[in-house]
């Protein structure tokens, strides 16, 4: 195991890499990025230009525009769906064939300096003013450095609800921590 800070880690855990938490994570980090409107709500855009054109064809009594128009909303919904739900489990299909740290336990060290994720391959450190802000999700503490890209820590890999405590009130005191259940409120 590499050398983790030359300081004590306020938390350090360790777990091995699983492609269903993998599946999770993608649309926990998906659900939660900073998206554009028209990215957030396309589903929303087709749905209703799909009502639009069933009351215009209703109210004209032409059903040849909804005929020939039909077939390519639907084209888009599915395509749309396809990303939405298909999408984390290809990447998580083929992420073992790229990130060869899946054999190897992951190491999370959480220290004043950062955050710290190892292998057996790889060391990355994000100090706490490269984490943009952090939001908590039933399974995950995300850490994100960008408005799309997280770190994460894995909630099972702490000993129980009293080291997700602790983890918690830790990160409070290094990035603004933003609860996914608030945030559903």
């Amino acid at each position: 195991m590499p050398t983790l800070t030359a300081e004590s880690p306020a938390v350090a855990t360790r777990f091995m890499w699983d492609r269903k938490e993998h599946v999770r994570l993608l649309r926990q980090v998906t659900r939660h990025a900073k998206l554009s409107a028209l990215s957030r709500y396309s589903w929303a855009y087709v749905v209703g230009m799909l009502v639009l054109l069933l009351l215009v064809s209703a109210m004209s009594g032409s059903w040849a525009g909804l005929s020939s128009t039909f077939p390519w909303l639907l084209i888009v919904a599915l395509w749309l769906v396809l990303f939405r739900v298909g999408l984390p489990y290809m990447a998580a299909r083929g992420y073992p064939k790229q990130h060869p740290c899946v054999s190897s336990p992951f190491h999370v060290a959480l220290t004043d300096e950062g955050v710290r994720t190892s292998c057996d391959h790889s060391d990355v450190l994000v100090k706490w003013d490269g984490v943009r802000r952090g939001v908590e999700t039933d399974d995950f503490f995300l850490f994100y450095v960008t408005d799309r890209c997280a770190h994460y820590l894995p909630k099972r890999a702490l000993d129980g609800p009293a080291a997700v405590e602790r983890t918690r009130d830790f990160i409070l005191h290094h990035v603004p921590l933003r609860s996914a259940k608030a945030a559903k409120r």
